[in-house]
């Protein structure tokens, strides 16, 4: 029972830096579109958590974007590496 926890435990880490990657390339990708610095976006999140201040120019689109893109790949992931869970919703009639 303890190796099938430390695998999931491996296995939602990976899932987690994958979806991590994703998000970081989609605000790259947003700030170097709309023109901005590289590290914009970011920059603005930080302040907002860090110093509750808040932007105007939030990439709020961007930022939901990023977080759907994470969570696919996080999602397909998991999906992929777990047939079991594929089973477990077919039979819910998801």
């Amino acid at each position: 029972m303890e190796r099938a926890r430390e695998r999931v435990v491996l296995e939602g880490l990976v899932a987690g830096l994958l979806a991590y990657g994703v998000v970081a390339v989609v605000f790259a990708v947003a700030d170097i579109v709309l023109g901005r610095g590289l590290f914009h976006t970011p920059a603005v999140i930080g302040n907002l958590l860090f110093y509750g201040g808040l932007d105007p120019t939030a990439p709020r689109a961007v930022t939901l974007v990023a977080k759907l893109a994470g969570a696919l790949v996080a999602g397909a992931y998991l999906w992929r590496a777990h047939p079991s869970l594929r089973g477990a919703l077919e039979d819910t009639g998801v």
